[in-house]
């Protein structure tokens, strides 16, 4: 059974009292020697109630102050804690949005040299049909031409 129970330290006192006003009793004194015997005792036993009642108070006021220290403490850290990860997040949010706008001017970049490159494939088949167009207006003139002269022989 422990000692941390309220009811502890008033069992305690109790019993010193009654146990030291038996053991007076029961012991063989005269009566002015009991009385003034019983006078010390509760002396005694008062002076030791107010020494302990002044050592529980105090104990009770380290308690208090150690825990409001220690909560203190708590949110001192706590707060450092959500400051660095406050930190860490706006690190983060830096580097993603670095690396956004660098894929941004990477697609944009391939878009443009996609574009280039398609006008580029463009102009080479325009200038292709353009240059089979007139092979073929060549090829025809002059088939015709053959022709006519095979008619003009005949």
């Amino acid at each position: 059974m422990g000692n941390d129970k309220p009811g502890y330290f008033s069992g305690l006192l109790t019993g010193l009292i009654f146990g030291g006003v038996a053991a007076l009793l029961l012991a063989p004194k005269k009566g002015q020697e009991l009385r003034d015997d019983l006078k010390d005792n509760v002396e005694k036993v008062k002076e030791r109630a107010s020494t302990v009642g002044t050592s529980v108070g105090v104990a009770a006021i380290d308690v208090k102050d150690h825990g409001a220290e220690l909560l203190n403490a708590a949110k001192e850290h706590g707060t450092a804690l959500k400051d660095e990860a406050v930190h860490h997040l706006e690190d983060v949010k830096s580097t993603v949005v670095n690396a956004a706008s660098g894929v941004k001017n990477e697609v944009a970049e391939a878009a443009h040299d996609a574009k280039a490159a398609v006008v580029g494939v463009k102009e080479d088949a325009q200038d292709k049909i353009d240059g089979a167009k007139d092979g073929a207006k060549d090829a025809i003139d002059s088939a015709a031409d053959g022709a006519k002269d095979a008619v003009e022989e005949v």
